[in-house]
C-alpha cells in the first residue's frame, strides 16, 4: 500500500498563524475566521515562506482589499477614539472600583495598559499605531503611529517597550 503524502498546512491569516501537520488542526485556525489565508505544501520551507510573506507585509490580496475599511478615516484617530480620553486625571474618582481593586492588588507596582492596532495587517495599505496608559497615575496617555513596517505585532511590542 502506498504511503499517503504528508502535507504542511500553512495558516498565514487565522486565529493562530503557523504551520500545522493535519487538516483538523488547520481547520480550527481558519473555520469562521473572516478572510483567512491558508495553503498546503509538500515541504515545510514552502509553508514557512507562505506565512512569512504575509507577516512581512509583502502579500497583496488581489480581491477587494479595503472593502471593510471606511475610506478617509485616520486610523490613529479611530484608535484614540476607541481608547477614550487621552487627558490627565487629577485623581481616580471614588466610583472607579476597578481602579481601587488594581491599586489594592498592585500596591507597590506601576500598572500600565498597552495596546497596538494595525488595520489591514499584512496587506497593502496597512497602518498601525499603539497607545500606553497608566490608569492609576497622573500620567498622560501616550499614543504613537508606526511609520516603518506597520504590523499588529510591532505595534503591540512597541507599546510594551514604551511602557
Amino acid at each position: 500500500m502506498a504511503k499517503e503524502k504528508e502535507w504542511y498546512y500553512a495558516v498565514a491569516v487565522g486565529r493562530r498563524p503557523g504551520i500545522y501537520r493535519t487538516w483538523p488542526e488547520t481547520e480550527q485556525q481558519i473555520k469562521g475566521f473572516s478572510k483567512a489565508k491558508h495553503e498546503k505544501f509538500l515541504t515545510e520551507d514552502e509553508a514557512r515562506q507562505f506565512v512569512k510573506t504575509y507577516q512581512s507585509g509583502n502579500a497583496i490580496d488581489t480581491g477587494n482589499l479595503n472593502a471593510d475599511v471606511p475610506r478617509g478615516e485616520d486610523d490613529v484617530e479611530v484608535l484614540s477614539q476607541q481608547l477614550g480620553s487621552m487627558g490627565v486625571r487629577d485623581t481616580i474618582q471614588g466610583g472607579d472600583m476597578w481602579a481601587e481593586e488594581l491599586r489594592a492588588r498592585h500596591d507597590k507596582h506601576l500598572v500600565s495598559f498597552c495596546a497596538g492596532s494595525a488595520p489591514l495587517n499584512g496587506r497593502e495599505g496597512c497602518t498601525a499605531a499603539y497607545a500606553v496608559s497608566f490608569p492609576l497615575e497622573n500620567i498622560r496617555t501616550h499614543a504613537m503611529a508606526l511609520i516603518d513596517h506597520p504590523t499588529n505585532n510591532r505595534a503591540d511590542c512597541l507599546a510594551a517597550k514604551d511602557a
